[in-house]
């Protein structure tokens, strides 16, 4: 996957082909998440699969392993502070 800079903020993202065809900016850096339709992150996985999941932070201790169903990448819009002056107005 080839990093390039976002054109608003200038943050290091990865465009990924999503299973429906459509390219989707995401974060460069790959999270480990567990899979969970309540979650309130997306997950995009390098084969496309736009996901509802639970992001893994490791850094919060505690005595029980997270059970980590793979690498993924969150979506740029979710991180990015200029999203809203990109986002499409279909109802205009």
């Amino acid at each position: 996957m080839r990093i390039v800079n976002c054109k608003s903020c200038g943050a290091p993202i990865v465009w990924i082909k999503t299973q429906n065809g459509k390219n989707m900016p995401c974060d460069a850096a790959a999270v480990e998440y567990q899979e969970n339709y309540k979650g309130k992150s997306t997950v995009v996985t390098e084969d496309g699969r736009v996901l509802k999941a639970t992001i893994i932070d490791r850094t919060g201790g505690g005595l029980l392993s997270p059970v980590i169903d793979g690498k993924g990448y969150i979506p740029h819009w979710a991180t990015c502070p200029h999203a809203a002056q990109h986002r499409r107005r279909d109802n205009d």
